[in-house]
């Protein structure tokens, strides 16, 4: 059976239902799913190719196929150069696919938003209208906030409600499949004390709600640089949900020379993960690599147009990563 909407939701909170069933999440399309329902191109070979270069380190295989899958998209007639860009800042959602008028997808991954908060939210149980209010609000901030800007604290005093509830309205907004989060990397202390970061499940959501509430950001490349990490968190989310993956996602803590991700298996060495949009250089990532004792580390990127891989640091394009 498939359950959406608020049915979906209050799925998540029927302490019975949940012992007596499997659940599975079907989260947004990835770049590959895109490519195979909008032009029938199949690619599934790179996914499980590049699963193996973030848990394991080894290139081969999906050097491969990357070629391949460049090969395959340029030679489909139908496949447009504009569509990679249009599925970063709109995709996601095979219900778009007949919509080329940004404005209106837009307007319907809007409605989406709100329909989400004003209809499916408010039917939960001791949901009030003033939190209902305060959704809108949380998803605003998030919205015009780089990633890890939007603490629990800030959103209490912003919101003039207490923390507890900032973390319960975050808590549904989660199972609402809107946001997901990053808990810090380090021990039970660090965990405890520092805040969470937050994103959304597309950066399409992110960037059309960004959109709507006046993105203030100097320029466009710092803006895609936050839109980039938007899609790794994501993607790490829904590799982790589709196919039950058990690895952690966290951010790292530290203040200087910080990566952007870490991700682990269990009793395994971390791995570090940086995004770079722009003139980044390798200094966080190899910082983070002796830091924490990893074989080696990953920066995902618009410098590179292949996978690639130097001494123990692997690059691989924001293309390339979003077929995972």
């Amino acid at each position: 059976m498939i359950f959406t909407g608020s049915s979906a939701l209050n799925l998540e909170y029927n302490a019975d239902a949940s012992r007596r069933m499997l659940k599975k999440i079907i989260t947004p399309l990835n770049y590959n799913q895109h490519l195979k329902l909008k032009y029938n191109i199949d690619l599934n070979h790179i996914s499980e190719a590049l699963e193996k270069i973030i848990f394991t380190g080894e290139i081969k295989e999906a050097i491969n196929y990357e070629k391949e899958a460049k090969s395959t998209i340029i030679n489909n007639i139908n496949y447009s150069s504009y569509d990679w860009n249009e599925y970063f800042k709109y995709g996601g959602f095979p219900f778009l696919f007949n919509d080329s008028n940004p404005l209106d997808i837009t307007s319907k991954l809007i409605d989406i938003c709100e329909k989400i908060v004003n209809t499916d939210m408010i039917n939960i149980k001791n949901f009030t209208a003033e939190n209902q209010a305060n959704a809108k609000r949380i998803l605003r901030f998030i919205a015009l906030q780089e990633p890890g800007e939007a603490s629990q604290a800030k959103l209490s005093n912003y919101l003039k409600t207490s923390t507890g509830n900032v973390k319960n309205i975050l808590d549904i907004l989660e199972k609402t499949q809107l946001l997901v989060h990053c808990e810090p990397y380090g021990g039970e202390a660090k965990r405890i004390k520092k805040s969470w970061k937050y994103y959304f499940a597309t950066p399409s959501l992110h960037n059309v709600l960004s959109s709507k509430y006046g993105n203030n950001l100097k320029n466009s490349n710092e803006y895609e640089g936050i839109l980039l990490e938007n899609l790794v968190a994501s993607t790490l989310f829904n590799i982790r949900n589709r196919k039950n993956n058990h690895f952690h996602i966290y951010y790292d803590v530290n203040k200087k020379n910080n990566v952007d991700f870490i991700i682990k298996k269990d009793f395994e060495n971390p791995i570090p993960i940086e995004v770079g949009h722009g003139n980044k250089n390798k200094k966080q990532i190899i910082n983070a690599i002796k830091r924490y004792k990893a074989n080696y580390g990953i920066i995902v990127s618009n410098k590179t147009t292949s996978i690639q891989k130097e001494d123990n640091i692997i690059f691989i394009p924001k293309k390339t990563f979003s077929l995972l």
